[in-house]
């Protein structure tokens, strides 16, 4: 049985047919959905031919975590996520640090040989753990942007590019950006992962729907001259992303960029400092391969005190994410996703302790108006096409805590606003008069415009018998379009049921 099936069976039914899940079934339908990439137009995306939105989270060691010193039950998180309605998961697929038994790119800590290369040195178990991380998503609906390399020390990050190539006395971070040959030893790197072909499944990751995006790097920055003023991330945002879609041209690239403005914009930060990390919102989302742009808001780490400070905190977020959006729809003409949006409990408590089962009323506030900004510039009439929480925990992962974990279920106010935005947020939508959605195609349950066995158990919860209300999701199961749901729109339902894009 999969894992899938510990929260599939508790929502299943006992009348009608009984649909009993297996591995073999699930390769089955997931091998069929071949075609079912995510495709961008204007400022939507859309999944064959329905609107598609994205709600999720980050966790970024779901793949390091399945190998190594560290291995816990990561498929808990995926659970959790499936049980919500939760879509999408942006997590790391690089980790540069051999120090650690984890690493997937293990070249040694020293200045590499002119013949010599990272890539030589990949390590294949790591590699195993993003092959099953991405067949346990695809069990569960649920895609997954991958990140390809981190602008900070974590994980080795981009000033181990810089040590392979020049050593600990050589240049500085900002090296990675424009040295010929770090450039060779990064498109190397991407070139192994886009052409990857999965043990588990056969499947090439250039070939698999279960990615939803490539991210060049993880909040990307200069910091130091001349990368701050001659366009260094910019021009290798263009190079790095055409070369990506030169590689694979089905699925979507963005940068992973915080969202600052540099010296021509400046009027839009809120601190004077963002111009002069060596990025620009409108400038690095501006290129021909870059299908949607990004957004970082921490009012934390940004000095905002929003314990102390309130108003004033939420306030200078609120600004920060509305021109964005408002860039994104009138300027980029491009989704923009708030990828990363983060704040500890606010007594900065870990779970875990049943005596102190912390407190979040500023954070739930924080992720309302997050939400909020999101919901109120969504597609059609806005650009954003996601809101993604850094980052959530469960009991065996709360331990790995980065300061800002929601924990599940511990903090169930959090929890309850993520899954109301889940909700009234659905990923697959069809526009309607006045501006409503419903999810469409008929039958497709979970918004993910397919008619599979992670239908199955919401349908049966919608055979009622009773008339319809007018707003309720249940419409999707109404076949007959007569107001009710009964055994007769389920006897459509299992002639749909197929798992095909239709």
């Amino acid at each position: 049985m999969i894992r899938l099936s510990r929260w599939f069976v508790h929502r299943a039914p006992t009348i009608g047919f009984l649909l009993v899940l297996s591995s073999s079934v699930t390769n089955e339908v997931h091998a069929q959905q071949g075609s079912c990439f995510v495709q961008r137009e204007g400022t939507g995306f859309f999944l064959n031919g329905c609107p598609y939105r994205w709600t999720g989270t980050n966790q970024y060691f779901q793949m390091i975590h399945r190998r190594g010193m560290d291995r816990i039950s990561v498929n808990e998180v995926l659970d959790e996520m499936a049980a919500r309605g939760m879509t999408v998961l942006r997590t790391w697929a690089f980790q540069d640090d051999s120090g650690r038994s984890d690493c997937l790119q293990c070249a040694p800590i020293r200045q590499l040989g002119p013949s010599d290369s990272p890539v030589s040195y990949l390590r294949e178990s790591t590699f195993r753990g993003l092959d099953e991380l991405l067949v346990e998503a695809a069990a569960r609906g649920i895609r997954v942007i991958l990140t390809l390399a981190n602008n900070w020390d974590d994980f080795g990050g981009m000033r181990r590019y810089t040590l392979w190539r020049f050593g600990p006395q050589g240049a500085g971070h900002d090296a990675f950006y424009n040295d010929p040959i770090i450039r060779m030893s990064y498109e190397e790197y991407v070139s192994r992962i886009v052409n990857r072909v999965n043990y588990l499944n056969g499947r090439r990751y250039r070939d698999d729907p279960t990615i939803l995006a490539w991210e060049l790097a993880n909040e990307p920055r200069c910091f130091d001259e001349p990368c701050r003023t001659e366009g260094w991330v910019d021009s290798w945002i263009l190079d790095m992303s055409c070369f990506i879609k030169s590689l694979d041209p089905n699925h979507l690239v963005t940068t992973g960029s915080e969202g600052f403005y540099g010296a021509a914009r400046a009027d839009g930060n809120p601190e004077t400092w963002m111009a002069d990390a060596g990025t620009d919102f409108v400038d690095n989302h501006s290129g021909p391969c870059i299908d949607f742009a990004t957004v970082h808001v921490w009012p934390v780490n940004w000095g905002w005190e929003p314990i102390s400070q309130t108003d004033r905190a939420f306030e200078l977020a609120r600004a920060y994410t509305a021109r964005r959006l408002a860039d994104g729809l009138n300027v980029l003409q491009k989704p923009v996703v708030i990828s990363e949006f983060g704040m500890a409990r606010d007594d900065r408590s870990a779970c875990g302790d049943p005596g102190n089962p912390g407190t979040t009323g500023i954070r739930d506030r924080y992720y309302q108006l997050m939400y909020g900004l999101c919901e109120e510039s969504a597609f059609p009439v806005g650009s954003c096409a996601g809101a993604l929480n850094w980052i959530v925990y469960d009991g065996p992962s709360c331990a790995y805590d980065d300061g800002n974990g929601v924990f599940l279920p511990d903090d169930a106010s959090t929890d309850l606003i993520m899954t109301e935005h889940v909700r009234r947020f659905a990923s697959c939508s069809e526009i309607q008069e006045g501006g409503e959605f419903t999810c469409s195609p008929i039958g497709s349950m979970d918004w993910d415009c397919d008619v599979d066995h992670l239908d199955y158990g919401q349908f049966h919860e919608c055979l009622s018998g009773p008339d319809l209300d007018p707003d309720s999701a249940c419409k999707a199961a109404d076949w007959f379009i007569d107001g009710r749901v009964d055994l007769r729109d389920f006897a459509e339902f299992q002639l749909a049921y197929s798992g095909r894009c239709p």
